[in-house]
C-alpha cells in the first residue's frame, strides 16, 4: 500500500460514500412528499384510508394542485370534520402526538391534527368558521412521532453512509502514510 493510486482510492471512496448518501435520501425525501395527500378547503373533499390506523393532518403553504399555488395557511378558527361515508359516523380529531414540521422544496407544513381511522374505506373531510379563501391540508398516514421516527432513521442511516465511507477513506490514506513512511526510513 505504498503507491500513492492508494490516495486515490481513498478519493474514490470518499466521494462513493458522499453519492451513495446523496442517493439513499433522495428517493425517501420524495416518498414522503408522495405520502402526503393534499387536499383544497374548505372542502368538502372525499379521501379513501386504504388502511386502518392513525394519520397525520398537516397545515400546508407552497403547495401546487392541479396547476394553482396555495400559499395561504387554514385561518384562524378553523373547524376540520372527518366523516365516514360508511356510517356517517364522526371520526375524532385530536392534537398531534408530536410537534413535526417539513419542508419539501416549496411546500412547507406542520402537524395539527390527529386522527384515527378503525376501518378502511371513503371518508369526507371539511372544515368549517372564518374562509379567508381556499388552503391545502396535507394528510399522512402514520402518526406525526411515527414521521419523527422515520425521518430521524433515514437521517441516521444517510449520516452513517457517509461517515462509514470517510472513515475507510481516512483509513487508507493512515495506512498509506504510514507504509510510504516505513519505505521512506528502510531505504539505503
Amino acid at each position: 500500500m505504498r503507491s500513492p493510486l492508494w490516495f486515490v482510492v481513498a478519493a474514490v471512496v470518499g466521494v462513493a460514500g458522499l453519492i451513495g448518501a446523496y442517493l439513499y435520501v433522495v428517493p425517501r425525501i420524495e416518498a414522503l412528499g408522495a405520502n402526503l395527500h393534499q387536499v383544497v378547503m374548505p372542502g368538502p373533499v372525499t379521501m379513501t384510508f386504504d388502511k386502518a390506523g392513525p394519520y397525520t393532518i398537516f397545515a400546508e403553504i407552497g403547495g401546487v394542485i392541479d396547476g394553482r399555488l396555495y400559499d395561504s395557511p387554514p385561518p384562524r378558527g378553523v373547524r376540520v370534520t372527518l366523516t365516514s361515508e360508511a356510517t356517517g359516523n364522526p371520526v375524532a380529531l385530536g392534537a398531534p402526538h408530536a410537534s413535526v414540521d417539513y419542508s419539501i422544496g416549496p411546500r412547507k407544513g406542520h402537524a395539527v391534527l390527529g386522527f384515527m381511522v378503525d376501518q378502511p374505506g371513503r371518508y369526507r373531510i371539511a372544515s368549517t368558521g372564518a374562509s379567508d379563501g381556499e388552503y391545502v391540508l396535507a394528510i399522512a398516514r402514520g402518526s406525526a412521532m411515527g414521521s419523527m421516527g422515520e425521518m430521524f432513521g433515514t437521517i441516521a442511516v444517510t449520516i452513517a453512509i457517509f461517515v462509514g465511507s470517510l472513515g475507510v477513506a481516512g483509513l487508507i490514506v493512515v495506512v498509506t502514510v504510514m507504509q510510504r513512511d516505513k519505505a521512506k526510513r528502510a531505504a539505503p
